[in-house]
């Protein structure tokens, strides 16, 4: 999955004639990876989650809304007391994305969306609940909400920023949180303002 998300990262940076700069630019491709932990009704885990979202920038450059999608595995590092577990959440939301502090080319954010995740996987056998030998698929849908909050870093004349964002909480019905960092870029795209 992460090969894909960086070809087509790659893709844009190339192929695409007029890339400009995030602070010239009314609309970006967001690409972002981190490390996550992920509890629902019946899984809980530890793994990579990769995301790629459009934004359309508005308000001086302050304000990005756009949707998303995002997609993780997971598994059970560190966690004694469940059996073992190994499954993948996919992610499709809607976020808005505000700048509350600025100072040349740093700038604090808050971001908050709405969200629908889909988690399948195996639970196994193994682990201190052994209460079945058997192992068996699940499927399950979660809704809810999220919010995070970061640092963004745009160079003077630069193709992308950058985005460090340590706080990342998503949670909704039946028990499901995910809590993240992550690190990514943002890609303008479109024409150069005058």
């Amino acid at each position: 999955m992460k090969i894909k998300v960086l070809s087509l990262l790659m893709f844009f940076i190339i192929l695409i004639p007029d890339i400009a700069g995030q602070q010239t630019s009314g609309s970006s491709l967001k690409t972002t990876a981190g490390i996550a932990i992920n509890e629902g009704s019946r899984e809980i885990g530890v793994g990579g989650v990769v995301q790629i979202s459009y934004q359309k920038v508005f308000y001086k450059n302050r304000l990005r809304i756009g949707p998303g999608i995002m997609a993780g595995s997971f598994l059970p590092f560190g966690i004694t007391d469940q059996r073992d577990q190994y499954y993948r959440v996919t992610s499709i939301g809607l976020n808005c994305s505000y700048d509350l502090i600025k100072y040349k080319p740093l700038a604090l954010f808050i971001e908050a969306g709405g969200n629908i995740n889909y988690s399948r996987g195996l639970l196994g056998t193994g682990g201190m609940d052994q209460t079945t030998n058997n192992s068996e698929y699940f499927y399950k849908a979660y809704y809810g909400a999220m919010v995070a909050a970061g640092l963004r870093i745009t160079p003077r004349n630069s193709r992308v920023t950058y985005e460090i964002s340590p706080f990342n909480i998503c949670f909704g019905n039946d028990y499901f949180m995910m809590s993240s960092f992550k690190a990514g870029v943002d890609i303008s795209l479109g024409k150069k303002r005058e």
